[in-house]
Order: C-alpha cells, then structure tokens, then sequence
C-alpha cells in the first residue's frame, strides 16, 4: 500500500469515526434534554398533588390554581428545559464540566484515597 493510499485509508476512518463520536454525543445530549423534561414534568405533578390534594392544614383551601395548573404544566416544562438549552448548559464541554473539578478536587486534596 503506498503512502497516498495509506492516508486516504486513515482519513476516512477517523473521519468514520469523528461522526460516530459527534452521533453519540448528538443522542446522549437529545436523551438528557427529554430526561429533564420528563423528571421536571413529574416534579410539577407531584407538587401539583402535595398542594391541593393531600389536605396539610397549612395550605390554603382556594380553588384558584386546582384548573390551571394542569393546563399549563408542559409548557412551563418546556420553557424551564428549553432556557436550560439557552443558556448552554446541555453543550457537551459543559455537561461533564463538573467530572474535571472532581479530578482536580482529588488532586489538591491532602488527603490521600
């Protein structure tokens, strides 16, 4: 195989791989943004429950958020994931921005594991 072959050969397998890479980071970013939404989905109805269905004497008995809040639950959801997104946080040199502090955290630490 000469050279020119042996870098063409090479090119497009990293460049294989690179969109392999870029697929699953694209994948695992789209899974986090619908695991958010869901678990921010489910914190509004288990709120929704403890605030007017569970009868605690220290809430008020108004009926004035009972019809709305269900109402309009998704679409805060959407935009507290969506400002989330924003703001960048989903980016992938953010997401596991907080594994490097954890390394330099150990790093400095004067105690030893």
């Amino acid at each position: 195989m000469s050279i020119l072959e042996h870098e063409i050969v090479s090119r497009a397998a990293n460049l294989k791989s690179n969109t392999l890479y870029s697929t699953q980071r694209r994948v695992f970013t789209g899974a986090l943004v619908i695991l958010d939404g869901c678990l921010v989905l489910l914190a509004f109805a288990f709120a929704y429950i403890i605030r007017f269905q569970s009868g605690l004497p220290f809430f008020r008995n108004d009926a004035s958020g009972v019809q709305l809040l269900p109402a309009i639950e998704p679409d805060l959801a959407a935009a507290l994931v969506g400002t989330v997104f924003i703001y960048r946080l989903y980016d992938y040199e953010n997401l596991l921005a907080g594994c490097a502090n954890i390394r330099y955290f150990h790093a400095t630490s004067p105690v030893r594991h």
